[in-house]
């Protein structure tokens, strides 16, 4: 038998049980949310033959090995969605939900993808999309290198040279899996939660 320990802050897991409870629920059945995304977007094959999922979460991004048809070891670096937004907010002096729209807008995470001079409108502002994308580009750049780095220094690196997928919010921006692969230098490809045959 081959277990995959996961471990987290008990109050987290009780408040849950309580809410649950307090409204006539079953008692639901647990699940670590990056291990949730890597089940939700690996294909069978990828996890037999070994790849790595990278989950680009708001708060922060989390890195799951998978061997042999089983998550081997999770990870995480502290730097996710949010920093994008935080990033914007202070080159370009947007609030938190103009700096979101930016990033809903369909700008790339890569500056050269982004025509210069090329205008967004934000409100009654404009932003040059060349410049609000080389600043998302420079904070994805960070990500994915310290996420080489983390898996480095963990021994995971030959998983994640089979592939590695990407899942979360941040996965949706337009050039990403590009721009990965150019700094992890390896396949890349975007999650698809279209229905996979998997057998979890």
């Amino acid at each position: 038998v081959r277990f995959f320990w996961v471990f987290c802050q008990s109050e987290h897991a009780e408040n849950l049980e309580r809410l649950c409870e307090r409204a006539d629920l079953p008692r639901p059945e647990l699940i670590a949310s990056p291990l949730a995304s890597a089940m939700g977007g690996i294909t069978r094959d990828e996890a037999q033959l070994g790849a790595v999922v990278v989950d680009l979460g708001h708060l922060s991004t989390s890195i799951t090995a998978w061997s042999e048809g089983s998550p081997a070891w999770m990870g995480h670096v502290q730097a996710g969605g949010r920093h994008l937004s935080n990033d914007l907010s202070q080159i370009f002096k947007l609030s938190t939900e103009q700096a979101d729209q930016v990033l809903c807008d369909g700008l790339s995470g890569i500056g050269e993808l982004e025509e210069p001079g090329s205008q967004l409108a934000i409100g009654r502002r404009r932003i040059d999309r060349h410049k609000a994308a080389r600043v998302i580009q420079a904070r994805l750049e960070d990500i994915f290198e310290r996420v080489r780095n983390r898996l480095t220094t963990q021994a995971w690196w030959r998983v994640a040279e089979n592939g590695v997928i990407l899942t979360g919010g941040a996965a949706q921006i337009p050039g990403v899996d590009r721009l990965a692969e150019v700094v992890l230098e390896c396949p890349v490809r975007i999650a698809s939660m279209e229905s996979i045959e998997r057998d979890w």
